[in-house]
């Protein structure tokens, strides 16, 4: 059988469809600790998904269309204003439950990051270890032009990410830490969710 990379990061064979709505909504949750997170720091956070949804669901496909379509179809998650700088960012926020020194990354959607949005700030979530790191797509730039798999980008977060609170310093540490606790007991979640479509 052919082993399926799920979107949560575990490896499974053959992933049935109730493993992939746990997956969505863990990859969810994951993104809603993050923009909580920072919200609740100090930065004031935005979704993309409004407005381009809208879009998205029109256009249907970016396939063959102009480069400002295929752009708005490879949007990042959220907008992230520090109110005292003035200042944005937009972040993307990718979850695994893999070890930090081995996260997979789609390596389509790495390649997306970077031609039209190199400037934005991954955030990937683990389980493992310190649990949020950050990294700027341009930083990445060599690891995602030279990865020779069309399917996964691993990276080792300790080596090429710096933590998340460095990133964005004003990060409340207790936060953060109650934050980190929440998503090391993901994993389990997806074990005691749902065994069938009823």
């Amino acid at each position: 059988m052919t082993e399926m990379h799920s979107e949560s990061g575990d490896w499974d064979q053959n992933a049935p469809p109730v493993g992939f709505k746990m997956d969505v909504l863990i990859g969810a949750l994951a993104k809603e600790a993050i923009k909580r997170l920072l919200s609740e720091s100090g930065y004031v956070v935005n979704d993309f998904d409004p407005l381009i949804n809208s879009l998205q669901q029109i256009i249907r496909s970016p396939l063959g269309k102009s480069e400002t379509t295929q752009k708005v179809f490879s949007k990042p998650d959220l907008l992230v204003r520090d109110p005292e700088r003035q200042d944005l960012e937009s972040v993307e926020v990718k979850y695994r439950n893999r070890p930090a020194s081995s996260f997979g990354f789609s390596a389509a959607d790495m390649l997306k990051y970077l031609a039209y949005w190199r400037e934005s700030i991954v955030v990937a979530v683990t389980p493992s270890e310190r649990v949020f790191y950050a990294q700027v797509v341009g930083n990445l730039e060599d690891k995602i032009e030279t990865n020779d798999d069309p399917e996964f980008l691993d990276v080792n977060l300790r080596e090429s990410f710096i933590p998340l609170e460095v990133m964005f310093p004003k990060c409340n540490k207790p936060l953060t830490e109650s934050y980190r606790t929440v998503i090391r007991r993901m994993p389990q979640l997806r074990e005691d969710g749902p065994h069938s479509n009823n």
